[in-house]
């Protein structure tokens, strides 16, 4: 019994040495974060730190420090509104299901024949494999020659009926046209790049500019979702006409960067209104958060990886001469763009920001 009852009290020193171990060692823990703290000069880098906040009372706060832990500034009276202490993690979630609108904007002069054949034959390839990545998945369709003007297309009243060759049955050249906007009917989709008809200009540049623009300000023609993965697939075989361009045809007007679609999707101010800037078209993508693949042919790539290097949120694929990987091409840029993502702030110059990832399998 003797025995039992020494052991109960060195089991109960031993726990009350344990206790006052543990008690130093938080104080110690605490005086060090402080220490820490005291030794930021200015918000930036006192609040780089995890344990520390910062006091941001305009009014004198004698003996205190102005980095702190939020507990010790509180009791040291600065008010809670004046504690600056923002969260220092973002956890990132895939969301599923989540929708996309993939809007196919298509350069349709004659020399994209093999291309058009192929994207009809595709479609369906096109949808599936869209499918088992979202439920919620909607397609669109438009196409854009360039504008009808010289020395973009020739104003001879045969050739303007005919752009292209005898033998070779063309409709008449026009800027951007909306031929279907976004929806689930991919049999309609198939519909509508088999029916439209090609067409034809005499220079080797295109009016891309003025179809991307017309695509992503007229939300409502295209019927873009607010809450989508907005994708716009610009596929062409040839470069690109800008702002400036269309002084040759005698077009001084800037672009204004407004939708400008008839009820028949035709673009209305094509012979009126410049091509648009760079500038413009980063703005309208930035905004609106829509992604542009660009799929073009070797001859024309090395330009395009260019252009989207100015343009947030692009890519680039290579486009073969019949477009048989469009397929690939879509789903291996989707990859890209899904799995990027993009912190930007509007800190004021007394905050400065670092962004560190912790990425589970890859870097």
């Amino acid at each position: 019994y003797e025995y039992l009852i020494h052991t109960l009290f060195y089991l109960i020193i031993i726990h009350i040495h344990i206790i006052r171990a543990q008690e130093d060692f938080e104080f110690s823990s605490q005086s060090s974060g402080s220490i820490v703290c005291s030794l930021s000069p200015n918000c930036s880098s006192c609040i780089s730190q995890p344990q520390c906040a910062w006091c941001s009372a305009q009014t004198p706060l004698p003996g205190i420090t102005r980095c702190d832990s939020s507990e010790s500034l509180s009791a040291n009276g600065c008010p809670d509104k004046d504690i600056v202490n923002p969260a220092s993690s973002v956890e990132i979630v895939k969301a599923l299901d989540y929708p996309i609108d993939l809007y196919y904007l298509m350069d349709l002069t004659y020399s994209m024949k093999e291309h058009k054949e192929k994207l009809v034959e595709l479609a369906d390839s096109l949808a599936i494999h869209m499918n088992n990545i979202t439920k919620s998945f909607r397609l669109g369709f438009g196409s854009f020659i360039d504008k009808v003007v010289m020395p973009y297309a020739s104003m001879v009243p045969n050739k303007l009926a005919n752009p292209c060759t005898d033998q070779q049955q063309c409709a008449p050249p026009y800027g951007f046209r909306n031929h279907l906007g976004l929806s689930t009917n991919i049999s309609q989709f198939v519909l509508e790049v088999g029916s439209t008809p090609l067409s034809g200009n005499l220079d080797n540049a295109e009016g891309g500019f003025d179809a991307i623009m017309q695509a992503i300000v007229c939300r409502q023609h295209i019927d873009w979702q607010y809450l989508s993965r907005k994708i716009i697939l610009f596929a062409t075989d040839s470069i690109f006409h800008y702002a400036g361009d269309g002084k040759l045809g005698g077009i001084v007007q800037p672009n204004d960067g407004e939708c400008h679609l008839s009820d028949e999707g035709v673009y209305t101010e094509s012979k009126e209104q410049d091509y648009p800037s760079l500038e413009q078209i980063n703005r309208v993508v930035t905004e609106s958060k829509t992604n542009i693949i660009f799929a073009v042919p070797e001859d024309s790539i090395n330009v395009y990886k260019q252009l989207s290097e100015h343009i947030p949120g692009s890519t680039t694929g290579l486009l073969k001469d019949d477009s048989s990987n469009i397929v690939d091409i879509i789903r291996d840029n989707f990859k890209k763009i899904a799995s990027k993502v993009e912190f930007r702030d509007n800190s004021s110059d007394a905050i400065q920001i670092r962004y560190m990832s912790s990425c589970l399998g890859s870097h």
